[in-house]
């Protein structure tokens, strides 16, 4: 098959047995094996086959939304536990018709033993709905071709996927989205019908074009293209001041169909759930978001699994969210201990090591709410049940003391009697990086690295989260970092960035242009005992606000992503100084604002410029700091970019620009998000 691959190759003495005179797959036999050694199935986008035959009238499966064969279709997001067969999975209660089990049973077919085949007559079906729960039709295509048309006539849809439901609405009915769902600003990914019609809308490089049509279907994050009215508003209002938009193929058999049915080359889809919560996969609890129309099947969604969403750079692909179609991978990491990781505070994911191999869950959200817990807590249940790991010997936690995830983490060691270790946030950064990127014969090494995110608890007991460290798998050295600027009103200065802006400029004495004596004075003194962050995203998110690009922060990382676009259009115009402190170093990033101030930007170009200047003068700063090290101790000439900070195309281009100059390696991510 497409997606089989030889790991190994075992030979044994003796003598096949006679009666072998045939190839056979034979039934498992619980208890025999977890199903490990064959792999955790991933869900794999619809083949060129099977879409083949949904649109051959004289195939039985024409228009059968649930089309698959053993080289695509669901199968982590249906599998209850391992070995992957028919009876572990969500497609148990529908027994194979006659065609659909002699299929099953030739090994000359393409279905032969895979797990979910049906056809419409023994398979799931669809059932459309109003959003009072009224039954408008069901089986077979009807439904489906109706709940096309509503959309295509500008009704908002809720529709049942593999891993979730999925909310969609026309390209140009944006804005009507947005205060029906009650998203301001956060952006939405638009499916489109084929790859020819992303080339309309997006500039794609070859990177993005493989990455879309990979089996793995995700969502990437491409360069918008500049479109005539109205269009160009209706991209505006797909990723609101950013220059970039998330695309993606259909990945179902219903979404080929719906595309069949419907006029319009473009949908936008976007996970189905309640601010903060996971997304729904009940056909109750579906009805509670009020949309106008919901398309909904009988088979249960096992496991969840949001969209994938990742950038390219070069050769490198950089995934922001890593779950349906990549999840559980398995990551070579060495050592023999059963280890549980429970993740940070937010993009949070469960890791569970088995035989010298990590795997992760889907991805799981913000840490932020009942729900997203729970999501969590079943995700760790059915990695474990997967993996056949049911009392881990370690649990790995956040240091952080107030992380939901590591009060979990500290009941579960226990419960298990494991032995509970804490991580600096930004080793863990590094060592993932180390992981991902660096050949396992040198992981003894120290490298150096740039650490860059928002907000990560350092050992002093400050957000830490621009830091310099010459790092290994083991542990870490601090060589330098930027400012420690406090962060007025702890949480709520992340939301009002321009209290990060002020505390900058008040420790240089000029006035915040935006903000009046009464508050200044009020801010002051409610700076002297706020906790202190030295972020590189906290000084993105500072710019941000001074220059009025987005002074409140709606989403995760909206500051800081909206400045991108100034990054990307802008040049090296501007001579910055970088002022330093202490030693080992702390860079000033209020001595950067502050020399700012004294530029009076009137256009958009020019505030690209001084942004662009200011950012590179403290990334040359940060990497030459670096090499010193790297000198000085000895090291292999390789350094690191890694946190949230490294999904910033344009600064990483900066990072690997300015290593280069100086004869280093650069290290990105690959495969492990960054963030």
């Amino acid at each position: 098959p497409v997606l089989a691959g030889v790991e190994k190759v075992v030979h044994l003495p003796g003598e096949p047995p006679e009666d072998v005179t045939d190839f056979r797959i034979v039934k498992s036999t619980r208890g025999e094996t977890t199903g490990l050694s064959a792999g955790i199935p991933m869900d794999t986008a619809l083949c060129e086959d099977c879409a083949a035959e949904i649109f051959d009238p004289e195939n039985r499966r024409y228009l059968y939304p649930f089309t698959n064969c053993t080289t695509c279709g669901a199968r982590f997001t249906v599998t209850r536990r391992l070995p992957y067969d028919r009876a572990n999975t969500a497609m148990a209660p529908f027994e194979m018709c006659e065609e659909c089990r002699r299929e099953y049973e030739d090994p000359m077919d393409r279905r032969f033993h895979a797990q979910t085949i049906s056809c419409p007559n023994c398979g799931p079906t669809f059932t459309l709905y109003d959003r009072m729960g009224n039954r408008i039709s069901e089986g077979g295509w009807g439904p489906l071709k109706e709940f096309a048309n509503l959309v295509d006539a500008g009704n908002i849809g809720v529709m049942k996927t593999w891993g979730g439901m999925q909310i969609v609405s026309l390209f140009e009915k944006v804005w009507d989205l947005r205060e029906w769902y009650r998203r301001r600003e956060k952006p939405f990914a638009v499916m489109a019908r084929d790859l020819y019609s992303i080339e309309a809308i997006a500039d794609l490089k070859d990177e993005d074009r493989a990455m879309l049509v990979h089996p793995g279907r995700p969502i990437v994050l491409v360069r918008k293209k500049r479109l005539k009215p109205p269009w160009d508003e209706v991209m505006d209002g797909i990723s609101p001041g950013l220059d970039t938009i998330g695309v993606f193929l259909p990945y179902t058999a219903l979404h080929y169909i719906l595309f069949y049915f419907m006029e319009s080359d473009f949908l936008i889809v976007t996970s189905a759930n309640r601010r903060g919560e996971p997304m729904v996969t009940d056909n109750e609890e579906i009805f509670s978001l009020n949309a106008d129309y919901y398309l909904l099947h009988d088979r249960d969604i096992v496991n969840r699994a949001d969209d994938s969403l990742l950038k390219t750079f070069g050769d490198n692909v950089f995934f922001i969210r890593k779950s349906r179609g990549f999840v559980p991978e398995a990551i070579r990491i060495g050592g023999r201990l059963s280890v549980m990781a429970m993740g940070a505070e937010e993009n949070l994911t469960i890791t569970i090591s088995r035989d010298g191999w990590a795997y992760h869950s889907q991805y799981i959200g913000n840490a932020e709410s009942y729900g997203v817990m729970e999501f969590g807590r079943d995700a760790s249940r059915t990695l474990r049940r997967y993996l056949g790991v049911e009392r881990p010997e370690v649990i790995a936690v956040d240091m952080h003391p107030k992380y939901r995830t590591r009060r979990i983490g500290e009941r579960l060691a226990e419960k298990f009697g494991a032995s509970l270790v804490e991580i600096q946030h930004h080793h863990a950064h590094a060592a993932s990086l180390i992981i991902d990127s660096v050949s396992p014969r040198v992981w003894d090494h120290r490298f150096a690295f740039i650490t860059a995110d928002g907000t990560g608890y350092g050992p002093d007991g400050t957000a830490w989260g621009g830091e310099i460290l010459l790092a290994g798998l083991s542990g870490y050295k601090w060589i330098g970092g930027l400012e420690q600027v406090p962060l007025i009103g702890g949480e709520k200065a992340i939301r009002y960035p321009e209290r990060v802006a002020f505390a900058m400029l008040d420790r240089r004495g000029i006035d915040h242009p935006l903000i009046d004596d009464m508050q200044a004075e009020m801010l002051r003194r409610a700076a002297a005992g706020a906790p202190l962050s030295s972020g590189l995203g906290r000084f993105l998110d500072a710019i941000s606000a001074y220059y009025t690009i987005c002074v409140e922060r709606t989403y995760n990382g909206e500051p800081a992503m909206k400045v991108e676009p100034y990054l990307v259009k802008g040049s090296l115009v501007y001579r910055f100084e970088v002022e330093t402190v202490g030693d080992p170093p702390r860079f000033s990033t209020s001595g950067l604002l502050a020399q700012a101030v004294h530029l009076d930007p009137t256009t958009f170009s020019e505030r690209a410029d001084i942004i662009y200047s200011m950012v590179h003068a403290l990334i040359d700063a940060m990497v030459e700091r670096a090499r010193e090290q790297i000198i000085e101790a000895n090291l292999d000439r390789r350094i690191g970019f890694t946190g949230g900070v490294a999904y910033s195309i344009p600064i990483v281009k900066m990072f690997v620009d300015l290593a280069e100059e100086r004869r280093l390696k650069p290290i990105l991510h690959n495969s492990v998000p960054a963030g």
